[in-house]
């Protein structure tokens, strides 16, 4: 994938939003887009690469930069057809999906 097209097509999708993506053969449909200082990256479980400060809850994030790492992309997609941003809440400089922080504050109290 040229990345030119990779940069269009995540700025469509949006920072912090579910992806489907395809690298080397492999895809991967439980992914989030981050966007830090003008670089995207990949959030997600799979591959290990160049790590972005606030990986969206995931293990790994991989920097999507000019044609050396573009080329490895096979595609990126939006999660589902209609892409709607989720309310996000920051905590300590973390982005969090606020429906997922208030569940699992919701989970923690019927413990107590």
């Amino acid at each position: 994938m040229k990345y030119e097209d990779f940069k269009k097509q995540a700025e469509k999708i949006g920072k912090g939003n579910r992806c489907i993506t395809k690298k080397e053969g492999k895809e991967i449909s439980d992914a989030r887009l981050q966007k830090e200082h003008d670089s995207w990256y990949i959030c997600q479980n799979e591959w290990i690469g160049s790590e972005c400060k606030d990986r969206l809850g995931y293990k790994f994030s991989w920097v999507v930069i000019e044609e050396y790492t573009a080329k490895e992309i096979e595609y990126l997609k939006p999660f589902k057809d209609e892409v709607e941003a989720p309310e996000t809440i920051t905590i300590a400089g973390h982005t969090y999906i606020k429906s997922e922080v208030e569940s699992r504050l919701k989970d923690l109290k019927e413990v107590e």
